[in-house]
């Protein structure tokens, strides 16, 4: 799992390094702009290309920008139930309970019950644990997780 500043740094490299590429090409997208503009569209002015071009710009960042949201947040919440007394999700067709912290990454850890019987024969369940190695996160457990635990 990478730490926040690493993540920063990555993201700010990747500004600059498109903003140098935009800078760099730019010479060259004009110039076939005007190519393919003259070729291809000789009957707009130049005010209405750009307007066309702009045009397209935006409606690729605004169905971008929505597919990234709808795959996220929405799919999450339609496949999983958040308990939030708990802190854990819920797959709502299976009833598997996962790790909320891994699943905010992508990841799809299952919990695991962790219970012990003593020698005399009692029983007692301890907590949910996270059974991915990196996360190892621990959720209170109450009576009547278990379907048939009293």
């Amino acid at each position: 799992m990478q730490s926040e500043a690493k993540k920063i740094a990555v993201a700010v490299i990747a500004a600059l390094l498109t903003g140098l590429l935009g800078f760099v090409v730019s010479p060259f997208a004009r110039d076939l702009w005007s190519f393919g503009a003259d070729t291809f569209l000789p009957k707009l002015s130049k005010q209405g290309q750009l307007s066309l071009v702009a045009t397209f710009a935006i409606l690729c960042l605004v169905l971008a920008s929505l597919l990234y949201c709808s795959n996220s947040k929405r799919m999450m919440q339609r496949r999983y139930q958040h308990l939030l007394k708990r802190g854990f999700w819920v797959h709502r067709k299976t009833g598997q309970r996962v790790c909320g912290n891994c699943l905010i990454a992508g990841i799809e850890s299952p919990l695991s019950c962790f219970s012990v019987i003593y020698p005399n024969g009692t029983f007692q369940r301890y907590g949910w644990f996270c059974g991915r190695k990196d996360c190892n996160t621990e959720y209170h457990y109450e009576t009547g997780d278990v379907p048939g635990d009293k």
